[in-house]
């Protein structure tokens, strides 16, 4: 027998003991896989209903533990709490699916300051069904859930912490903060009192209108931030971030997708592969990235940008101080200010400068250099450049030196209280123009 039957033999093997444990029920499915409705494939669905109304006083927090169901929490003017749980239960025939859910049931727990809902799903060894809460509370009380395999909507309630490791989570109108760990199933947050803190992968978050700080780490999925009022981090890789009108800082740390911010505070960006576009900031902006283009426009506040094979954009960017340091792409840093020093090596390097506030020093090698003269102004200027060329566009004539090889102007020398202007390449042409 070749060594492929072999193994094929033992792979059907192997998935007959399996599904025999699986409709035998001695297999649990509570190992953390959900096969979804397929499961139940060979079975009819029959829904029962239980419902309860529990009085005041309540404990502060409503606590809810279920698997493989929905929640859906609301609240609701009235000071009760009512709660319908709907069971779904897969069977050959009604008789058996009543027999079951004459046995499920609600379980109420009340502890310290706890009011627990959950049901005695862990007393059936063969778990053919779903259940759903619908639980409709006092405006403002707090929330725990803890579910799996099911959405989980939560609408006007305090603090909320959610644990659900495979399904969709929507908060809306939560006052208080929010404590998120998910995966898979996509997580929307709208208008939350305070601060948002999400644990997830392969999950796609939207956030908006949020009051408290945003903590998020996640990987594989799109997150979508908008409206926030303090600051916003981002810890994770795949990522593919928007953020638009985020009054407080922002710290990323992702790779290989589009970064793109939008009047914002403070940016803080650590990424690898990541193309970033950034319109509008007022703070600085701290970028390490590699191999790929970055865009920056209408900046108030410094710019620092480094890595490796960075293409780079930059324009309006009113700074004290703009450092960039990369190689083999090109730069191009128009409508500038400030204190201005650019490290250039294998690639094309263009500066359109305002009237300058601060001095500005480009050291580059093997890279071209145009440099667009600020208009109607005289600063002191020294070019070098290593078996290069220059190309003088000004009416002014320079001084030139040549030096064992290297070449060297001079201009304006006499205008030496004003910032000076410094360029050095190697083996490539600068240009100086009008």
């Amino acid at each position: 027998m070749k060594i492929k039957e072999i193994f094929l033999m033992l792979f059907i093997i192997a998935a007959g003991i399996f599904f025999y444990h699986a409709q035998t029920g001695k297999l649990d499915w509570d190992w953390g896989w959900d096969w979804g409705e397929g499961l139940f494939f060979d079975y009819d669905e029959f829904k029962y209903t239980e419902s309860q109304i529990f009085e005041p006083p309540f404990p502060s927090t409503l606590e809810i533990i279920n698997a493989h169901g929905e929640v859906q929490i609301k609240s609701s003017p009235e000071n009760k709490i009512a709660v319908t749980l709907v069971k779904k239960i897969y069977s050959r025939n009604e008789k058996d699916a009543l027999e079951i859910s004459d046995r499920l049931s609600l379980v109420h727990k009340e502890e310290q300051d706890i009011f627990r809902l959950t049901t005695n799903r862990a007393d059936f060894r063969r778990r053919r069904f779903r259940l759903d809460f619908t639980v409709t509370l006092p405006e403002g009380m707090n929330i725990r859930v803890k579910n799996s395999y099911g959405k989980v909507y939560v609408y006007k309630a305090g603090r909320v912490n959610i644990d659900n490791p495979h399904g969709e989570v929507v908060i809306q109108d939560a006052s208080g903060e929010i404590v998120l760990a998910n995966s898979y199933e996509d997580i929307e947050i709208y208008n939350a009192g305070a601060g948002c803190s999400i644990e997830s992968k392969n999950s796609d978050i939207n956030l908006n209108n949020i009051n408290g700080r945003v903590w998020i780490d996640n990987r594989y999925g799109e997150i979508h931030l908008e409206e926030l009022k303090q600051e916003a981090v981002v810890k994770g890789s795949n990522l593919r971030i928007y953020g638009k009108n985020i009054l407080g800082s922002v710290d990323i740390e992702s790779s290989y997708k589009q970064i793109t911010l939008i009047e914002t505070g403070p940016i803080t960006i650590v990424g690898n592969h990541s193309p970033i576009n950034i319109n509008g900031c007022s703070g600085s902006i701290d970028i390490t990235n590699k191999y790929d283009r970055i865009e920056i426009k209408n900046v108030e506040g410094d710019l620092t940008v480094q890595g490796r094979n960075l293409e780079i954009y930059a324009v309006k960017i009113y700074a004290e101080n703009i450092t960039v340091d990369t190689s083999y792409e090109n730069v191009e840093i128009n409508e500038f200010s400030g204190r201005t020093t650019i490290t250039l090596a294998h690639g094309k390097l263009t500066l359109s400068p305002l009237p300058l506030t601060a001095s500005i020093r480009a050291d580059c090698s093997y890279t071209d250099i145009i440099f667009n003269w600020p208009q109607d102004g005289k600063y002191p200027l020294e070019i070098r450049t290593q078996k290069g060329k220059i190309q003088w566009g000004l009416s002014q004539a320079p001084s030139e030196k040549i030096d064992n090889g290297e070449t060297i102007y001079k201009a304006f020398l006499q205008e030496s209280e004003k910032p000076s202007i410094f360029l050095a390449s190697s083996y490539r042409t600068i240009w100086i123009q009008e």
